[in-house]
């Protein structure tokens, strides 16, 4: 069967198909090694755009794809100028997914749009391609299994949402995986299937990762490294590291045959929840559009791609940081100077809303809603302690604007106050230093008011 062909208990001499009216329409996997794995899974060009992958003795699939170069193979391989195809075919939109898992056809610049087989092959619903059955000869799908590792505040509802989309997709339920197996409960309502990281990679052909900082990435890679198999997986890293770390990773995957995708999220939990984020790619372009149908839409509301280099994600990711902080700075001050003023907070706002718009009226009411310091025993939106270590590395990553120096300067502050009083703050507590520095309290009259138990810290 094909699961032996793609193991290497057996390869294959030639293929030959037999729908083609003669046996011209043959190729040896000998004549070009460029276009076989070794392990008798290979590709095929024809005339009318046709690329065929097949195994001896076994049944055929075809994949119609796009090249502009498909004459001059044809040509070298010296295969007639018409090699035609009867009635009895059956086609079916099938992801870009599919096209992936031929990275040796790939080279060729080829993208997959349809695949098709023969109907009155008996043995196409028993077929499988790297794992995934052919669910009926009228109909083929190319379905990814799908891993999640990482559940804090933005993974877990990240992953949420995924699942919701699976479950309505009436796609294989996610498996994931958190130290902290609690953590999972509510994802596991959903259908949500716990795992540990080896099984998870694999069983799954895209992983997604959510970490808290580079040193948790590298842990979890040299566990996923321990897989057997990894070749043409591929790992979305979503975790906010340094730009080495992301090439450190996609070099030591690259070595097993896996895709390494750098994709940092901007936003903060609120919109994690709501699937608003914003999402930063570097990586290959096919591997990101096998993600996007599992991205935009579900987990976010679009994606900025950013070229190959896994590097420009985090750089991009830094810029992103600086524009959101930069926000809480410059809406934090205007709070101030109006609350100093004796104006009320509706003043404030309908200031920032006509002259901001609604960007700054919501980082307004993340302020004002005392976001900025959560109730005692909730998470924050985004850990003031994740934002102090996304500054530094906005540091490192290049300029060193005087504005970035003061907010990290902030954020420190707002960290030792916050340990002070033995509680979470979130990132945007610089509001609270700026208070401070003006002389007012670091909470705001509403936080005091719902929490009734904080001690100024002088």
């Amino acid at each position: 069967m094909l699961g032996d062909l793609i193991t290497g208990s057996a390869t294959a001499t030639h293929v030959t198909y037999s729908f083609w009216p003669s046996s011209a329409c043959l190729w040896e996997s000998g004549r070009d090694p460029e276009f076989s794995d070794g392990y008798g899974r290979m590709c095929l060009f024809a005339e009318g755009d046709f690329t065929i992958f097949g195994e001896s003795g076994h049944d055929f699939l075809v994949v119609m794809a796009k090249s502009k170069q498909r004459s001059e193979y044809r040509k070298s391989l010296k295969l007639p100028s018409f090699c035609g195809r009867n009635d009895k075919v059956l086609f079916t939109p099938i992801p870009s997914g599919l096209d992936s898992k031929y990275s040796y056809c790939r080279k060729s610049g080829i993208i997959s749009d349809a695949v098709c087989i023969d109907a009155k092959a008996s043995i196409a619903s028993l077929i499988t391609l790297d794992m995934h059955t052919l669910q009926s000869s009228s109909q083929l799908s190319f379905v990814p299994k799908l891993g999640w590792i990482g559940l804090g505040s933005m993974g877990l509802n990240m992953a949420s949402n995924l699942q919701k989309y699976l479950s309505k997709k009436q796609e294989p339920n996610l498996r994931f995986y958190n130290r902290t197996e609690s953590r999972g409960a509510p994802l596991k309502e959903l259908g949500g299937t716990p795992s540990n990281i080896i099984d998870l990679v694999s069983d799954s052909d895209i992983v997604f990762m959510s970490l808290a900082d580079d040193s948790a990435v590298a842990s979890v890679l040299d566990t996923i490294l321990e897989v057997d198999h990894l070749d043409s997986k591929i790992i979305v890293d979503t975790s906010t590291i340094q730009p080495s770390s992301s090439v450190t990773a996609k070099s030591r995957l690259q070595e097993r045959g896996a895709d390494y995708i750098a994709s940092p999220v901007v936003g903060a939990s609120p919109l994690a929840a709501t699937a608003q984020l914003l999402w930063i790619m570097a990586g290959k372009e096919t591997s990101i559009d096998v993600v996007r149908p599992y991205v935009t839409g579900v987990m976010g509301k679009s994606i900025i791609p950013t070229g190959e280099d896994v590097r420009q994600a985090s750089y991009l990711k830094a810029a992103a940081n600086s524009l959101s902080i930069g926000m809480v700075e410059v809406v934090g001050v205007a709070h101030t100077l109006v609350e100093k003023a004796g104006l009320g907070v509706e003043t404030a706002e309908a200031l920032i809303k006509e002259q901001i718009g609604p960007v700054g009226l919501m980082v307004s009411n993340r302020l004002t809603s005392g976001a900025y310091m959560p109730p005692r025993g909730e998470r924050p939106w985004s850990p003031a302690v994740n934002g102090l270590a996304a500054g530094r590395q906005a540091l490192k990553s290049g300029p060193q604007p005087r504005l970035l120096s003061l907010v990290l300067q902030q954020l420190e502050e707002a960290v030792e106050y916050a340990e002070g009083i033995g509680r979470e703050i979130d990132a945007s507590a610089i509001y609270g230093v700026i208070r401070k520095d003006a002389g007012l309290s670091f909470e705001t009259e509403q936080v005091k008011k719902r929490d009734g138990d904080i001690i100024a810290v002088a």
